[in-house]
C-alpha cells in the first residue's frame, strides 16, 4: 500500500516547490529542510539523496551528510509549474 501523502496526483506544496527550485540551483544539505518535504520530493522521484562531505564547520572533517539533488523528473516538474504560473 502506498502512502497517500506522497500521491503524484496531489500538487506539490509551496515549501516543496521552493526546495525543488533551490536544489535546481545547487545541491544542499537535506538537514536544512523539513524532513516531510524532503521525503515527499524523494518519494515522488523529483530529487534524490547523495552523501557528500558536510559543509558545516562544526562537524568533524570527513563527516558525510545527505544532500538533496534534483533529478531530471524534478526539473521537468519545476519547469511545468513555472509555466503554469506565468
Amino acid at each position: 500500500m502506498t502512502d497517500p501523502t506522497f500521491s503524484p496526483n496531489k500538487p506539490l506544496s509551496t515549501d516543496a516547490l521552493s526546495c525543488l527550485g533551490r536544489a535546481a540551483k545547487a545541491a544542499f544539505a537535506a538537514q536544512d529542510i523539513n524532513p516531510g518535504v524532503c521525503g515527499q520530493l524523494v518519494a515522488l522521484g523529483f530529487a534524490e539523496l547523495k552523501k557528500r562531505p558536510s559543509p558545516d564547520a562544526t562537524h568533524q572533517p570527513g563527516t558525510a551528510v545527505s544532500f538533496l539533488v534534483i533529478t531530471p523528473k524534478g526539473r521537468q516538474a519545476l519547469n511545468e509549474t513555472q509555466e503554469t504560473h506565468t
